[in-house]
């Protein structure tokens, strides 16, 4: 073959050739193009997906939600917004959200929410509105600034929680503390003016009860048991009232508060108890005791009330030993504990025995008023603590008194 055939059918195999292979690239670049548009397809397809979840979960939400431009015009609310209000979409598209001013608040509280929100911050509080039938609710309302792609604020959204029944339940909350602390006022007035009142009756029923017993010395016997009855029931009564009067004077004011010697204190109780402690043979095992912020004519009677009520409930079988001590907890706060060998109780009496007048035993079985406990709860309670009573038939009681973290001041 010549030089020039062989050189024309080079060629015209280039020439063939040239086409194929610009169809075969551009077969690469539209399947390259197909791939892209199909990828792109499924993320707007999943894009629209999530959007359309968004705006269901914002259709269907138990939550009022509104959105304002700029300038306060509301852009959107949603079915909740409609049925919590009596306002349509159309009654309130381009309008601003003080048609539902409900006049309870002040320039200056709406003016702290838009330099709140302005300011690109969020503004969360309770607010009262008016329903489009005149009817007033609270909402917890939270306002925040939407941005832009650029950063800047673009709109605001507001989501709101009916707060009525909570507002509501507060209001009554609060008359009910301010009826009960009248109450209470009231009570603490009676008991001291009855105590007072009742005291001096019973000193003369006392007095003339032995003036009879010195003028007739010779009384036949059931008339002298007759008497006795008599002032021993008075002496009884006495004692109430006496706890009662006790139990009213606790104040809820703590400026008396000053620093006092646990310790201290119960070494006063041990000498006053020094008379019960010799009648039962007890003795007190005292260990080291905090210093603490309280009342120091409280402290003293709530040692001495479960001091004496350990020694009046000791057990027949064993003498009355009692030990007090305290342990320190990781919170700073401490705990006291009164603990004895006496005759003890049953568990499911641990929360009974704080109660006015309530007693495990009767009159004839052991003496006593069945306040003393209850003026050792009122005390502890205020000083901001809790008590609380461990026992266990004929094995002894705990009464644990909890301090919080005002205990354990170090010595100046």
């Amino acid at each position: 073959m010549s030089e020039r055939n062989t050189k024309d059918t080079k060629m015209q195999t280039r020439i063939q050739g040239e086409p194929e292979a610009k169809v075969e690239k551009r077969n690469k670049e539209l399947l390259e193009i197909n791939e892209n548009l199909s990828k792109e397809i499924l993320e707007l397809k999943k894009e629209k997906t999530e959007t359309r979840k968004i705006i269901n979960a914002i259709e269907q939400s138990f939550s009022s939600i509104m959105i304002t431009d700029l300038k306060g015009r509301i852009e959107y609310v949603n079915p909740r917004f409609t049925k919590t209000t009596g306002y349509s979409k159309e009654d309130v598209i381009g309008k601003t959200p003080s048609i539902l001013k409900s006049g309870l608040h002040d320039k200056a509280f709406y003016k702290n929410l838009w330099n709140t929100i302005k300011s690109g911050g969020t503004w969360k509080k309770s607010i009262c509105n008016r329903k489009k039938n005149g009817e007033l609710y609270w909402d917890l309302q939270t306002i925040a600034p939407i941005r832009g792609e650029n950063g800047k604020i673009s709109s605001f959204v507001s989501v709101r929680t009916d707060d009525t029944e909570r507002k509501l339940a507060e209001e009554q909350l609060k008359e009910f503390a301010d009826e009960l602390e009248r109450s209470n006022k009231e009570l603490e007035f009676f008991a001291s003016t009855v105590s007072h009142d009742l005291m001096e009756p019973l000193r003369k029923i006392l007095l003339f009860g032995d003036r009879i017993k010195e003028t007739i010395p010779n009384l036949e016997e059931k008339p002298k048991a007759y008497l006795q009855k008599m002032q021993n029931a008075a002496v009884r009564m006495n004692a109430l009232l006496k706890d009662l009067l006790d139990f009213s004077v606790i104040q809820n004011k703590s400026n008396s508060f000053v620093k006092v010697s646990l310790k201290e204190i119960v070494c006063d109780v041990q000498e006053n108890l020094e008379g019960l402690l010799c009648e039962t043979k007890g003795g007190i095992i005292l260990e080291e005791l905090p210093d603490v912020l309280g009342e120091p004519f409280q402290m003293r009677q709530l040692f001495q009330n479960l001091i004496a009520n350990s020694l009046k409930f000791h057990s027949t079988e064993r003498l009355p030993e009692i030990r007090i001590y305290s342990r320190n907890l990781e919170s700073g706060a401490c705990e006291v504990v009164v603990e004895d060998n006496g005759i003890g109780f049953e568990s499911t009496h641990s929360e009974r025995i704080f109660g006015p007048f309530e007693r495990l035993h009767g009159h004839s079985a052991i003496k006593g008023t069945g306040i003393g406990l209850a003026i050792c709860k009122k005390i502890v309670e205020f000083h901001g603590g809790s008590i609380r009573a461990e026992g266990e038939i004929n094995k002894g009681a705990q009464f644990i008194i909890f301090l919080p973290n005002n205990p354990n001041i170090k010595s100046q």
